[in-house]
């Protein structure tokens, strides 16, 4: 009998190894753009107009395929001049002929794409081209109705390097559950976790596993706290409920830690923040490269200028307005800035903001300690020290760093009181927490940990009688806290109701493109902003400490759980999600994952695997800590500022430049050339290479600040993204800067600088056609760009 379980085990182990390459092979396959037509070939064509005529030289680019195995089902028109001969067409793949074909009028054509180039193109040359007028010098050769591509399995095959690791992803998923299930009846279920995860990825665009792929993380994530959970769970390591305060230890695992330790520890950890966050905090100055600041450096001007406090802007709160102001003052004061006082403001403000965010650091260890341990306290304060995403956020004048900071002071107050049975911090919190609102809007959302404390209080579904009634009170003066840092919205209520409806309608319609939840799994955060922010093991860990909390399900578990969803789940559902960084919405969700993640951990080194507990620790925290390192690394000396020095050098002075939008671009001071920027409302369309050359532009800047938010956000629209193409195939470029460790916030961008002079446009030309009769091997431009249209 214990044979013919081991042998069941085995096989259905077999079944989801299986279904996982099966599902890796179909869900990649149906998720291929396979079906192209002349207006909707989401820039896979060149020299096949919107009318449907293709011309010769035309090009079918396609990303991804397997070498072998697919095929490209071409199809003609239904018309074609009775008085032109019928086309003959020759098709190349990777530079050797693969198909001869005349194209009838509704005739399909098979072309087997065979090769080993990436991406694979596919050249159309026409042996009988026209020209259909004087007015039309395009050589016409058939008109196309479609292509499709395809293989005998159905759905085309994509590169073995992402099926196999699609496969692996979906089989970790059903091997873990094949682990949960594996003593039970219902193991026979194992293979449908392969066959979902295939599915989602069935579902995503075009080969985009941005969002299925962060689903299935997510979902074996929780699952492996669930593992983690259950196994602790048979050793009997579950406790009473309630909300014992942990002082010095945990009341889950007894641990005492005593002596001078956690202190020097809790220091050290507050010093490598603030040398993290302090450091290049001056970048770009005295040029804004961060536009978001510029408004804030307005408003207060605003209320200099005016004698009063009154900062006449309300499109966000005025809290971070007045900090500013104060910090700008008291560091004049102290003489920590130099200039005067309009010089100095962002500065001020930037190191106001990296205090907050060295402030944030200590409170999540305040907090984790009191709900759980000193340990977990300890890890999660060091985890949120050197969080990419945190540590950026903490250097610009913006709301996201002080926001954050005022909500852990909340939570922390809330939590104490709770613990100690003490009202007056209980109302603390519910200040603090209106206080957050006049930091950020968002900031209203902290009346939900407001309104849960009767709740944590009583560790049970009946809430504690006593702060039942105690909340009234603690809603009342919730809002007293947020008139105290923004009286004006009520002394200047027009112009807060202004700016306040225009904000409401921007997070209702979106950004550049509008982003629903449900278009990206509300997943969109989770891959774009956590993974990337704070890497994908701490990711892995802090959702898995979702799922063991989850399953546990003491009321201070599911109170940590959702103050972090609480953060989350807002941002993912307004449409708004503005490039290039969406991610700082989600700055109040990294403490508590950072707790979340501590106590996954710190579960998991009581587990049986507990050995590789310390290993995983180091490596949780060394991802992040490299990356923020790499990335100040790179602060000192922007992209913009490489860039303003090799024109400088190389280019003759007074000549006019076009760019695309002042903050993203390269600055000069010292009136070097004369900068023309492009109407912000009408960038891509003034991108057309003849109206720039008509205007007597010498030089085009493009920043990826501006151009890759149609590249990397959903829902944008291909004809966009085809314009900034066409400006990357047909003008040369001079030069191309990009930083080592890649664009994030808004520091490096890559900058490509292009010439508009006719000279210069004829000879690249020039090389166009040489590579395209074979005579050259690479253009100038490859030579010297790197950019990827894959992106």
């Amino acid at each position: 009998m214990k044979m013919m379980k081991t042998l069941t085990r085995l096989f259905v182990l077999l079944m989801v190894l299986a279904t996982s390459l099966l599902a890796a092979i179909y869900g990649t396959g149906a998720a291929y753009r396979s079906f192209l037509t002349p207006r909707s070939s989401h820039g896979s064509f060149s020299g096949v107009y919107g009318d449907s005529w293709l011309v010769d030289g035309a090009t079918a680019t396609f990303y991804d395929l397997a070498p072998r195995g697919n095929w490209l089902d071409v199809q003609a028109g239904d018309w074609h001049p009775e008085e032109r001969p019928v086309p003959n067409v020759t098709v190349s793949v990777c530079g050797d002929v693969a198909s001869t074909f005349d194209a009838v009028k509704g005739s399909v054509t098979r072309v087997f794409l065979t090769g080993d180039c990436e991406p694979r193109e596919l050249v159309f040359s026409i042996r009988n081209p026209f020209q259909a007028s004087p007015d039309d010098q395009r050589e016409l050769g058939m008109q196309l109705h479609s292509m499709k591509v395809s293989s005998q399995a159905g759905v085309p095959l994509v590169s073995f390097s992402k099926i196999l690791s699609v496969a692996a992803l979906l089989f970790a998923g059903g091997l873990l559950l094949w682990y949960w299930l594996r003593f039970s009846p219902a193991i026979w279920l194992t293979p449908l976790a392969p066959l979902l995860g295939g599915y989602l990825v069935s579902c995503s665009e075009h080969l985009d596993y941005t969002n299925a792929i962060a689903l299935w993380i997510c979902l074996l994530s929780l699952l492996l706290g669930r593992i983690v959970g259950s196994d602790l769970y048979r050793k009997g390591r579950i406790l009473k409920q309630g909300v014992v305060r942990p002082d010095r230890g945990s009341e889950e695992t007894g641990e005492t830690w005593t002596g001078y330790f956690p202190l020097f520890f809790l220091m050290s950890v507050l010093l490598l923040a603030a040398m993290l966050r302090f450091y290049g905090i001056d970048f770009g100055l005295p040029a804004n490269y961060h536009p978001d600041e510029v408004p804030k450096y307005n408003a207060i001007m605003r209320m200099r200028a005016h004698g009063d406090l009154n900062p006449r802007y309300f499109l966000h709160p005025t809290m971070l307005l007045y900090a500013t102001y104060f910090s700008n003052e008291v560091c004049r004061f102290f003489g920590l800035v130099q200039g005067q006082w309009e010089e100095t403001l962002i500065l001020s403000g930037r190191m106001m903001s990296a205090l907050a965010g060295v402030g944030s650091v200590f409170f999540t260890y305040l907090i984790g300690r009191r709900l759980y341990s000193v340990w977990i306290g300890l890890f999660a304060s060091l985890f949120l020290a050197v969080m990419p995403l945190h540590v950026t956020c903490s250097r610009y004048v913006k709301e996201d760093s002080l926001l954050t900071f005022v909500i852990l002071c909340a939570v922390y107050a809330v939590i104490r009181g709770v613990q100690d049975n003490t009202i007056r911090w209980y109302l603390l919190g519910a200040i603090l927490a209106g206080v957050s609102a006049s930091v950020k809007y968002s900031g209203l959302l902290s009346i939900m940990f407001i309104l849960g404390a009767p709740w944590l209080r009583s560790g049970t579904l009946v809430p504690d009688k006593r702060f039942f009634w105690w909340m009234i009170a603690a809603v009342i003066v919730m809002p007293l806290g947020f008139l105290m840092v923004s009286p004006y919205v009520l002394l200047d209520y027009q112009t807060f109701i202004r700016d306040f409806s225009h904000e409401q309608a921007h997070m209702a319609r979106g950004h550049t493109a509008g982003i629903s939840a449900w278009s990206q799994y509300w997943m969109y955060h989770i891959a774009r902003s956590i993974n990337p922010g704070i890497g994908l093991p701490g990711t892995i860990v802090a959702l898995g400490g979702v799922g063991y909390l989850l399953y546990r399900r003491r009321m201070k578990d599911l109170f940590l759980v959702c103050l972090f969803l609480l953060f989350y789940l807002p941002a993912e559902y307004v449409k708004a999600k503005p490039a290039p960084q969406p991610e700082r919405y989600i700055v109040p969700c990294l403490p508590f994952l950072a707790i979340l993640a501590g106590i996954f951990l710190k579960r998991l080194s009581e587990n049986k695997i507990r050995h590789v507990s310390p290993a995983l620790v180091v490596f949780v925290l060394l991802v992040p800590l490299l990356r923020t390192v790499d990335l100040a690394g790179e602060i000192k000396h922007d992209t913009r500022e490489q860039l303003a020095g090799w024109m400088k050098e190389h280019l003759p002075r007074g000549k006019t430049v076009a760019v695309d939008w002042k903050p993203y671009t390269v600055r000069f001071f010292d009136d070097e050339f004369t900068m023309a920027y492009l109407p912000r409302a009408e960038i891509i369309p003034s991108l057309d290479i003849d109206a720039l050359r008509e205007q007597n532009y010498d030089y085009l800047v493009l920043s990826s600040l501006f151009y890759r938010r149609y590249f990397k956000q959903p829902n944008t629209n291909p004809a966009l993204r085809e314009q900034i193409r066409m400006v990357f195939r047909r003008l040369p470029i001079l030069a191309q800067f990009e930083s080592t460790h890649g664009t994030y916030g808004f520091h490096n961008p890559r900058l490509t600088l292009f010439s508009l002079n006719e000279q210069d446009v004829l000879a690249y030309q020039q090389e166009l056609k040489l590579k395209e009769d074979g005579k050259l091997a690479h253009t100038s431009n490859e030579m010297k760009a790197s950019f990827n249209w894959k992106e």
